[in-house]
């Protein structure tokens, strides 16, 4: 099944946030590429980078199952809007 969401065969889960959603993505870079992930206990901070990244899979997912759209990203949406 096809939804035409991107044309590339590598999409990022940013960009994916983007195209779907119509929804900003924060990623911190300093989380994302640290070697606290192989931690037995993660930091906060970690557990709300996951917690994001599976929430909007999840949202991504829903949209495209069900054919539901996000609200569209305008010039007069605020920077930094969340998903």
């Amino acid at each position: 099944m096809s939804h035409n969401v991107t044309s590339k065969s590598q999409v990022s889960l940013i960009d994916l946030t983007a195209l779907v959603l119509c929804r900003f993505l924060p990623k911190n870079a300093g989380i994302q590429v640290c070697n606290s992930w192989d931690e037995a206990e993660l930091s906060e901070a970690h557990v709300q980078y996951a917690m994001m990244d599976a929430f909007a899979t999840w949202s991504i997912y829903e949209v495209l199952v069900n054919g539901k759209t996000g609200t569209a990203v305008t010039e007069s949406t605020p920077a930094g809007t969340p998903i």
